[in-house]
């Protein structure tokens, strides 16, 4: 299957884009987009959803897992992802305030880890909820 690099530039090709037309739409310059598509760099993952939802694909296309360009309903879209920047931001400035395990603080590594696994909990509830709240005519699996 295709790298993350070669379907941004697939992508890019099929709309007809330049890297410099890509990079302008996207908030890029042109030499970022080249390091993208090379494979030396990667976009973040707030840019892996626009790429994905500008371009309707599925961000498991965008990243090479599937050949498939189908986009689930329930999948997070930027507005889910902007949602979840949000509260986590909220959550990292409470825990400012101090927070410990047994009676001792949290050093920067295992407040790291604490924040990515509250965030990866929160992203799997969502799309639990999406897929669970969807309507059967909007799911696909008719």
């Amino acid at each position: 299957m295709a790298t993350l690099g070669e379907r941004i530039k697939s992508l890019r090709q099929e709309n007809g884009l330049t890297q410099e037309e890509f990079g302008k739409k996207f908030g890029v310059a042109k030499s970022t987009v080249s390091l993208y598509e090379s494979g030396k760099s990667t976009p973040d993952d707030s840019l892996k959803v626009k790429i994905a939802d500008h371009y309707d694909v599925s961000l498991d296309y965008l990243l090479g897992r599937t050949n498939d360009r189908h986009r689930p309903y329930h999948e997070l879209g930027a507005k889910d992802i902007k949602e979840i920047d949000t509260l986590m931001k909220d959550l990292e400035n409470q825990m400012d305030i101090g927070i410990s395990f047994h009676g001792e603080p949290l050093d920067e590594q295992d407040r790291e880890v604490l924040m990515q696994s509250i965030r990866t909990a929160i992203e799997i509830n969502k799309q639990r909820a999406k897929e669970k709240y969807t309507p059967k005519k909007y799911r696909g699996d008719k």
